[in-house]
């Protein structure tokens, strides 16, 4: 009975310690931090209580950046720098179409919540 009872003992460790080791909780890599700024930037669109038509102006300005994105991206002929500095040229673009359809008191709230995001994202890289 001893001889049965070493190997079921030995298993129910084995599978003790595997399920303590799938616990661990791992920091966040930078790559997991990259990928939840769009989460940031949909609060911060939410924070400026924008209305249905500047929701829908919004909707719109960021359907034609991604197609423009799209096909700089898919621009076989451009270099990379050349791709970098057209998509630079398109974010200010798009950000300059952004604060057109926003009133004064959402492009401060814009620019606080948009500073208050990039000190969250220096503070992270470090």
């Amino acid at each position: 009975m001893t001889s049965m009872k070493k190997p079921f003992i030995v298993l129910i460790l084995s599978l003790a310690s595997l399920f303590s080791f799938s616990q661990i909780q791992r920091e966040p890599s930078k790559s997991d931090t990259v990928a939840n700024k769009g989460t940031g930037k949909k609060d911060m669109i939410k924070d400026l209580d924008l209305t249905t038509g500047q929701q829908a102006k919004l909707k719109e300005i960021r359907q034609t950046g991604r197609m423009k994105k799209k096909d700089i991206e898919g621009n076989s002929q451009l270099t990379g720098d050349e791709k970098k500095k057209q998509l630079r040229e398109l974010q200010k673009q798009q950000a300059k179409n952004i604060q057109e359809i926003l009133t004064d008191e959402q492009k401060e709230k814009f620019k606080a919540n948009r500073k208050k995001n990039k000190k969250a994202a220096e503070e992270n890289e470090n």
